[in-house]
């Protein structure tokens, strides 16, 4: 397993990661390395919905709420 060393760490950051762990139970360690898979993990996931064929992803989600309610009421009626 590889090493990594960060240098030049500002003291506020390194008391954030600090608390984060002390939260969650883990190491600094552990989640430095949490945190960086989820990172290169949602970097992935932009890739291939950036890789996706182009759509329209300009939407207004009010409207299409509406739409959905307007068909679910007239399935009730």
């Amino acid at each position: 397993m590889a090493n990594l060393q960060v240098k030049n760490l500002p003291d506020e950051l390194y008391d954030q990661l600090r608390e984060l762990a002390k939260e969650r139970g883990l190491t600094i360690s552990a989640t430095v390395r949490e945190t960086l898979e989820r990172e290169v993990e949602s970097a992935a996931w932009w890739r291939r919905w950036d890789s996706l064929p182009t759509r329209n992803r300009d939407f207004n989600a009010s409207e299409l709420l509406h739409e959905a309610r307007e068909l679910r009421d007239a399935g009730l009626e």
